[in-house]
């Protein structure tokens, strides 16, 4: 059980390399790089820079990862080993034990999990980076025990398994500012940091330690301009921790000292000065600064365009359950076509991470507003319907099809019952009449 006032969080970290390195790896190679030789780096951001969902642990308390395993198979990945066992990871070997390469990762990881549970330093958190649904019970196992959960999943994951976890960690954060790629270049380039340190700050003018009324004016003021600076610069949402961070780093004790100008909290002073331009998103916690205009949306959000009436509910419903996108008929339309004319000169061999934005922008000039984690769930589950989008020769309504069927199949598999009216309306919302 965490302890009130504790200045740090005790963590365990669960890492399946396996999974989490080839989704990275389909997604951007150098995220996949990144990930794989620098845990240092995302370890150091995970500690400092996250985020707590631990509710009573103080507003400024750190994370202090003590348990660290990572599983992987030593035949496929064993060149990556030399860099965890730097980062002080214990690492496990999991060899594949069968012709297709599955390989006992998930059942270590739960013994371990569960021993870890047990273990007399009493841990605060566990934090898992895996999209195996086969991790739901343990999870659940956690929450039992009062400790808090956060997931990592860097690929399709199911919505059971998403639930059970405290916190959800979206994977545009990660990649953005764990693995610091840079989304708004078409190549992907990783941004360069010159040491292990944050990103250096530009010096300020020193605040009084003890304020006075008119200095903490003043003092809001600062922090406002500050906040105001790094999201209007962010390519993607900041964690609330790390804006936080950020604003002492730049400002100093007095920070705190007064209370954040007065208004108890981070939270607190933040919820003074949204606007347009500047909104708390996301899961909570720990919550993230957006600007609307800019970033995309972080937690499950009503349709950007109305569906029909006949749709609706039934839409809302299997969006639930399995995480399919509220689009428009004419929307995924466009989208799958926008997909087939992706290939239709050869093999679209780019990374997700330059092909998602390509299509968000296409589907964008023929007039449809769709969020690029829409774009991302339709590929992966074309990818999980095992139709091969890459490559020519897939037609938009065969694509269509694929995607539909592989949304009815899931609501099955999730003991989702679907009439035949129901599955027909499905059907046809996706794929469009006719």
């Amino acid at each position: 059980m965490p302890h009130h006032g504790r200045s740090y969080v005790r963590t365990a970290l669960f890492v399946d390399f396996d999974n989490v390195y080839s989704n990275l790896n389909a997604i951007d190679p150098a995220a996949g790089d990144a990930f794989a030789t620098e845990p240092d780096r995302w370890l150091r951001w995970m500690q400092e820079d996250m985020g707590q969902v631990v509710r009573d642990a103080a507003e400024d308390a750190g994370r202090e990862i003590l348990v660290r395993s990572c599983y992987l198979n030593p035949i496929m990945f064993g060149k990556f080993r030399p860099f965890f066992t730097r980062a002080a990871f214990r690492v496990i070997d999991c060899p594949p034990l069968t012709t297709r390469g599955k390989n006992s990762a998930d059942i270590y990881m739960v013994l371990d999990i569960l021993d870890a549970l047990e273990h007399p330093t009493s841990l605060d958190e566990f934090i898992l980076l895996s999209a195996d649904a086969d991790f739901t019970p343990v999870m659940l196992r956690l929450r039992a025990h009062d400790r808090r959960t956060v997931l990592l999943a860097t690929g399709p994951s199911a919505t059971a398994l998403r639930s059970a976890c405290d916190m959800v960690l979206p994977l545009e954060i990660f990649l953005n500012e764990a693995l610091e790629i840079n989304l708004e270049r078409g190549d992907a380039a990783v941004q360069p940091r010159a040491d292990g340190t944050r990103k250096p700050l530009a010096a300020v003018t020193a605040v009084r330690p003890h304020p006075a009324d008119h200095d903490v004016d003043y003092l809001r003021q600062r922090m406002r301009e500050e906040l105001t600076i790094l999201v209007a610069a962010a390519a993607a949402p900041v964690p609330m921790a790390a804006a936080a961070q950020r604003i002492r780093d730049r400002l100093g004790d007095v920070v705190l000292q007064s209370s954040w100008g007065g208004c108890g909290s981070f939270r607190g002073f933040v919820q003074t000065v949204t606007n347009d331009t500047l909104r708390i998103s996301g899961p909570h916690p720990p919550g993230y600064l957006v600007d609307p205009r800019r970033h995309e949306p972080l937690e499950p959000e009503e349709p950007l365009d109305p569906l029909p009436d006949a749709v609706a509910d039934l839409a809302h419903r299997v969006a639930r359950i399995v995480g399919v996108p509220q689009l428009t008929s004419e929307a995924f339309q466009i989208l799958f076509g926008e997909i087939a004319r992706l290939s239709a000169k050869g093999p679209a061999n780019d990374p997700l991470n330059i092909i998602e934005p390509g299509l968000r922008g296409a589907c964008l000039t023929r007039g449809a507003r769709i969020p690029r984690p829409a774009i991302h769930f339709v590929l992966q589950g074309l990818q999980l319907a095992g139709v091969d989008w890459r490559h020519p020769g897939q037609g938009a309504a065969a694509l269509a099809e694929a995607f539909a069927d592989n949304i009815v199949r899931l609501s099955v598999n999730a003991r989702m019952e679907l009439t035949d009216d129901e599955t027909t309306c499905l059907h046809t919302w996706i794929v469009g009449p006719g």
